[in-house]
C-alpha cells in the first residue's frame, strides 16, 4: 500500500488512504520468507531452530496480508463499470513483468545447465512440457508429475517459490466474486466475516479428511502420475503436499480472513466495538504477541510429534493474522509507528522484488565459496545476505517493477479508467 497520503494509525482511515504500517509489515512478512531460507545456506542445520521457526511466520503473513489491501483498495470500485476490468490490468501490471523476467532468465539459465527436473534424469526436451504453466500463473491450480518431480519443482530455485504467486492470481479471481457479491448484495460486515469463518472451518475439515485418507491419496496419486506422487517416496513432490500446501483452495482462508479484516476496518465505526487508543494499543500487542506464541507453539512444541499439524499449521492460525492486522491499522501502537518507519514502508514497497529474487543469493554465495558451517560467520553471512537483497530489491523496485506497471497500467487500462487506489500494490 503505497505511494498514497499519509494518514494517522489513531483513528480508521478514509478508504483508499495509505496505511504506511502495512506496507512495514510487507517488509517484515519478506524478509520473514528470506530469513528463513538463508538459515541454512551452509548446507548443515539451521543457524538457529527458534530464529527458523519464527521467520515461518512469513508466508502467512503474505497471504493475510493480500487479503487485506486488496479488499481495502479495491472494494469501493469493483462494483462500478469497469471496475473489474481495471482491477485485472492493476494486477497484471503489478505482478507479471517482474516475474516473466525472472522466470524467463530462471528457466533458460536451468535448462541450458541441465538443471531442470527434466535435465537432471537425462530427458531435457519434456522440460517444456511445464512452461505454459509457469507462463500462465497456473503451476499450482493443479497436481502433476513431470520427470519424476512435482510441477512445483520443475526448474531452479527461483521458479519454485512463484508457487505462491500461482495462488495470488488464484484469489483475485475467487475475489472478483466475493467483491462483486459483498457490494451487489450488500452484505454486511457480519456477513463477509461469517463467509470467512465458514471457509475455515471448510478448511479444516478438507486437512483432517487429506489426512484421514491418506493412503488412499498415495494410491490414487502413484496410478495417476506415478512412485513420485506417493508420500512413500518422499513428502516434498507429493501430491498430499500439494493438497495441503501448494493447493490454492487450502490457502483460501488466509486470504478471506484478511478480507474480513478490511471490512471490518471500512465498517462504520459506530457498528464497531471501539477501543479507546490505550487499550487498542495493549490489544495490538497482546494480538502480536499471541500470534507469534502460537506460531512457536504449533511448529517448535507440537509438529515434532504430530506430522499433521507439522504439514497444515500454516494456515491453521490465519484468523488470528487478520485480527493483529485489524489492530495494526486501525489503532495507533508501538508497533503500528515501528512499522510506519520511513526505511520500513519504502522497503515495504520493495517486498514483491524483494520476494522474487530473494533465492538468487543463496546461488550466488555458493559460487563465491561464501558459504560456511561456522555458526558466528553464518550469522555475518545471513544477516549480509539480507541486507544485500534490501539493495538488490529496491533498486529492482525503481528500475523494473514500477516502470513496468506503471506503463502496462497506461497501455491497458479501460477507458474510461476507474480510479483504483494504492498504485503501489
Amino acid at each position: 500500500m503505497s505511494d498514497q497520503p499519509q494518514s494517522s494509525n489513531r483513528g480508521p482511515a478514509a478508504h483508499g488512504r495509505h496505511i504506511p504500517a502495512l506496507d512495514g509489515l510487507r517488509f517484515v512478512a519478506a524478509v520473514m520468507v528470506a530469513g528463513s531460507h538463508y538459515m541454512s545456506m551452509g548446507g548443515g542445520a539451521p543457524l538457529s531452530e527458534t530464529v527458523s521457526l519464527l521467520t515461518g511466520l512469513g508466508m502467512t503473513l503474505f497471504f493475510v496480508l493480500s487479503g487485506f489491501v486488496i479488499h481495502y483498495n479495491y472494494s469501493a470500485a469493483m462494483s462500478r463499470p469497469g471496475g473489474v476490468c481495471a482491477f485485472v490490468v492493476a494486477r497484471f501490471a503489478r505482478l507479471y513483468p517482474l516475474y516473466v523476467l525472472i522466470f524467463l532468465f530462471d528457466f533458460a539459465y536451468t535448462a541450458l545447465a541441465a538443471r531442470t527436473a527434466c535435465g537432471q534424469i537425462g530427458a531435457p526436451h519434456e522440460q517444456w512440457v511445464g512452461l505454459a504453466f509457469y507462463l500462465t500463473l497456473t503451476q499450482s491450480w493443479l497436481y502433476t508429475a513431470i520427470c519424476q518431480a512435482s510441477l512445483a519443482y520443475q526448474y531452479g530455485p527461483v521458479s519454485a517459490v512463484t508457487w505462491s504467486i500461482s495462488v495470488e492470481v488464484f484469489f483475485y479471481l475467487v475475489y472478483v466474486v466475493a467483491a462483486l457479491l459483498t457490494a451487489r448484495l450488500k452484505w454486511s460486515t457480519r456477513i463477509v466475516i461469517g463467509v470467512a469463518v465458514t471457509v475455515y472451518g471448510v478448511t479444516l475439515l478438507y486437512f483432517w479428511l487429506c489426512g484421514r485418507y491418506e493412503n488412499d491419496i498415495n494410491r490414487v496419486g502413484a496410478a495417476m502420475f506415478g512412485p513420485i506422487a506417493s508420500t512413500a517416496n518422499g513428502y516434498e513432490n507429493s501430491l498430499q503436499r500439494w493438497l495441503f500446501y501448494f493447493n490454492p483452495a487450502a490457502r483460501l482462508a488466509e486470504f478471506l480472513a484478511g478480507m474480513a479484516a478490511a471490512q471490518l476496518y471500512l465498517a462504520p465505526p459506530r457498528r464497531i466495538a471501539a477501543l479507546t487508543p490505550a487499550s487498542g494499543s495493549e490489544f495490538t500487542a497482546v494480538a502480536v504477541l499471541a500470534v507469534i506464541l502460537v506460531h512457536l507453539w504449533l511448529y517448535g512444541v507440537v509438529a515434532p510429534v504430530d506430522s499433521f499439524i507439522g504439514r497444515t499449521a500454516s494456515p491453521l492460525y490465519g484468523p488470528l493474522v487478520a485480527v493483529m492486522m485489524y489492530l495494526i491499522a486501525r489503532y495507533d501502537s508501538s508497533w503500528s509507528r515501528l512499522l510506519s518507519l520511513a526505511l520500513l514502508v519504502q522497503l515495504g514497497e520493495a517486498s514483491y522484488s524483494m520476494y522474487m529474487l530473494h533465492e538468487i543469493i543463496p546461488s550466488a554465495f555458493k559460487r563465491l565459496g561464501l558459504t560456511t558451517t561456522d555458526v558466528a560467520a553464518g550469522w555475518v553471512a545471513w544477516v549480509g545476505a539480507l541486507l544485500l537483497l534490501a539493495l538488490i530489491s529496491r533498486a529492482s523496485y525503481a528500475l523494473i517493477e514500477r516502470p513496468a506497471r506503471q506503463w502496462l497500467r497506461a497501455l491497458l487500462a479501460p477507458a474510461p479508467a476507474v480510479a483504483l487506489t494504492a498504485p503501489g500494490n
